[in-house]
């Protein structure tokens, strides 16, 4: 499929770029260098929620956004200043179902991406600055409730008791799988004693999905994208800066704007990699080859994670309709991607709403025809009478 791209996109891009730029350079001067994580997740959060809702009155979406910025800083740092596997374990298992439990509405949209990747790679860091980046969250979050109010008018869709009885309990599956996932990823992340170990974390959020078919997908194009992303920062780091070194601004401003275009899953996770590995060389001051093969590591490691979390959950799951649905039962549960029709037999099978409208469609179909038939039918009777 090719991606058309006009001159009024090429104009916006350029423009939604340089107030990137802007909004995280103007969060690093106030706040300092660590701020940058909290100014790109804040960044997204603000573009993401200008178009989609919480489904959840609008005043309360505006205080929510504050509150879950602020926990995806304070919450790690507690974990790290405890330092403490079973203390760490249990925040983590709270802290996940307090920010699924607001976002339930909206988690088909993936609402959850800027305060768990915020919160994951938070975790195992040391934050030298605490206080400082608690209000830098804070900021943040205002300012996207600030853009939520104005974008969106105060059409409550579901009540907080709505959330917990419909909502939270049909993506249940998937918010035990990222709780699961989180914690063994923090436990080992624990012990390897590693400064990029939320990498780990990181990579169960962004590849979990609720069907094993959807997280194979994505488990593959993460490990072959880093692979690539890995490759490429190599002739990046290795000739170009060597040879090159003039144009190495222009050229990340550059690889930055082409990132604002792309929404294929595999290409962002090769550009990704590279901003990824540029930002934690120039930050963090570790070796090169080190950086590399650690983010390698931890991706696998990430990806092993989630595959075998997957296929246990799977498996038990469905015993579990077995024993409780009988055999035709059919139960639907929902995820990031959509939803999951798993029946008892074992057999998953992903439905969107185009499939769900070409089914209404077709029942339509067949109930006419069915008409058409029993019209037929009395017709004949009439006539014999």
């Amino acid at each position: 499929m090719k991606l058309k791209i006009t001159k009024k996109q090429l104009i916006e891009h350029i423009f939604l770029l340089a107030f990137i730029l802007i909004f995280v350079s103007a969060f690093q001067h106030f706040f300092g260098s660590e701020s940058i994580f909290i100014a790109a997740f804040s960044v997204t959060a603000l573009l993401m929620f200008s178009s989609i809702s919480l489904q959840l009155p609008r005043r309360l979406c505006c205080l929510i956004f504050p509150i879950l910025f602020v926990l995806s800083v304070l919450l790690p740092y507690l974990i790290n200043i405890a330092h403490n596997v079973f203390i760490g374990s249990l925040i983590i298992i709270i802290s996940v179902l307090i920010f699924l439990f607001f976002l339930g509405p909206s988690l088909q949209f993936q609402s959850y991406v800027p305060f768990l990747f915020l919160y994951a790679l938070n975790i195992n860091s040391p934050v030298e600055d605490a206080p400082e980046m608690i209000l830098a969250s804070f900021i943040g979050g205002l300012i996207v409730s600030l853009v939520y109010f104005l974008s969106h008018k105060d059409n409550q869709t579901y009540s907080l008791r709505e959330i917990l009885l419909v909502e939270f309990k049909n993506h249940l599956p998937f918010i035990i799988k990222v709780i699961v996932g989180m914690v063994i990823a923090y436990i080992i992340g624990f012990y390897l004693d590693d400064l990029k170990t939320s990498w780990i974390v990181v990579t169960v959020v962004s590849i979990t999905e609720l069907d094993i078919q959807s997280t194979k997908v994505k488990l593959w194009q993460r490990i072959i994208a880093t692979i690539i992303g890995i490759s490429v920062y190599s002739v990046f780091l290795y000739y170009i800066m060597d040879h090159f070194p003039t144009i190495v601004p222009l050229l990340l401003i550059l690889i930055s704007y082409i990132y604002t275009f792309l929404n294929n899953y595999f290409v962002k996770m090769i550009f990704v990699t590279f901003n990824s590995l540029n930002a934690a060389i120039a930050t963090d001051h570790f070796p090169t080859v080190q950086m590399m093969s650690s983010r390698m590591i931890f991706i696998i490691i990430g990806a092993a994670i989630v595959i075998v979390i997957s296929l246990l959950f799977n498996y038990f799951y469905n015993k579990y309709q077995k024993e409780h649905h009988g055999t035709q039962k059919k139960v639907v549960v929902s995820s990031s991607s959509g939803q999951v029709v798993t029946n008892t037999s074992g057999k998953e099978e992903v439905t969107s709403e185009k499939d769900k409208k070409e089914e209404k469609v077709q029942d339509k179909k067949e109930e006419k025809v069915q008409d058409k038939k029993e019209e037929k039918v009395q017709d004949k009777k009439e006539e014999k009478v």
